[in-house]
């Protein structure tokens, strides 16, 4: 029994909160909350589009930028690797030629 009073209090005081925010909402002062909440709400939501599209744009730069680094990194090492290559093939080679050299010498 105790129970059901307390569903049938907590079912009346919704019913008196949704009547009297509904009076309220209705009245003049009410539609001014309204109308002021709606404005708010579309400067908010204006503020939070630019903001997006702002983020955007630098998160593209920013991407740019690692991109561009990256590519310089690589062409560089590239290049280093390069060097470092032909310098091991001409050493390579001038110690082939030497040999050679040598053996031809030897064999007269």
């Amino acid at each position: 029994m105790k129970n059901k009073n307390a569903n049938t209090l907590m079912l009346l005081t919704g019913i008196v909160a949704g009547a009297s925010t509904v009076l309220f909402l209705k009245s003049e002062k009410g539609q001014k909350l309204v109308d002021i909440a709606l404005s708010k709400g579309e400067a908010i939501k204006t503020a939070a589009t630019d903001n997006a599209q702002q983020l955007l744009e630098d998160g593209k730069q920013a991407f740019g930028q690692i991109v561009e680094t990256g590519n310089s990194k690589l062409n560089n090492a590239v290049a280093e690797v390069k060097d470092t290559a032909e310098s091991k093939i001409d050493t390579f080679q001038k110690g082939v030629d030497k040999a050679k050299a040598k053996l031809e010498n030897t064999t007269v």
